[in-house]
């Protein structure tokens, strides 16, 4: 069951020239706020699910993450409802 006091949303995220998903994927690894990350294809190179008790702290890990440089684009994405076993 999904922890109503948890907050989550995907950061999608597009790299600038000469980085990529493995070198933010080693500095993610040291954030206990990541869930999960995958890279993906299409117009984002990876996306990132991120935990955390409130939408501030959400936005801080997302800055952090730009302030390590090599990302072009970010955009965060709010979950609203966790649907995990809806539709079966």
């Amino acid at each position: 069951e999904q922890n109503k006091s948890v907050v989550r949303a995907f950061l999608k995220i597009r790299f600038a020239k000469g980085n990529d998903c493995f070198k933010l994927a080693r500095a993610m690894s040291s954030c206990q706020n990541i869930a999960g990350s995958w890279a993906i294809t299409g117009d984002w190179d990876m996306m990132a699910l991120v935990e955390a008790a409130s939408m501030e702290k959400i936005s801080e890990i997302r800055e952090m993450f730009v302030s390590m440089g090599g990302i072009d684009e970010i955009e965060t994405d709010a979950v609203l409802n966790h649907l995990n076993g809806a539709f079966v």
